[in-house]
């Protein structure tokens, strides 16, 4: 596939989560997707790294409410797409077990 094409399916993947729709957008990712949400798990223990649509999908279902979600840049480069976007969102705090 070329760069336009990979970024475009990642567009569609994004438009997708905007609409709630999270199984399309789980449908769109390859088997091996490695996906990176920045965030120190020390802070939202839901951050991190995971590999693979499973993986991608339990982080989805531990997704608290998007109060604001903006994407400012694409990057691609061969087979990789990355993506530049602004978040916000409340978690609720938790009690220490």
């Amino acid at each position: 596939m070329t760069e336009e094409e990979n970024t475009e399916i990642v567009k569609q993947g994004l438009a997708a989560f905007q609409r709630g729709d999270i199984q399309s957008f789980l449908e769109l990712l390859d088997d091996e997707v490695d996906f990176r949400h920045p965030m120190r798990t020390a802070i939202w223990p839901w951050a991190g790294h995971r590999r693979g649509r499973v993986q991608v999908a339990e982080f989805f279902a531990n997704l608290q409410p998007v109060e604001e979600f903006e994407v400012r840049e694409f990057i691609a480069q061969r087979d990789k797409v990355v993506v530049l976007l602004f978040e916000r969102l409340r978690i609720k705090a938790q009690d220490a077990a």
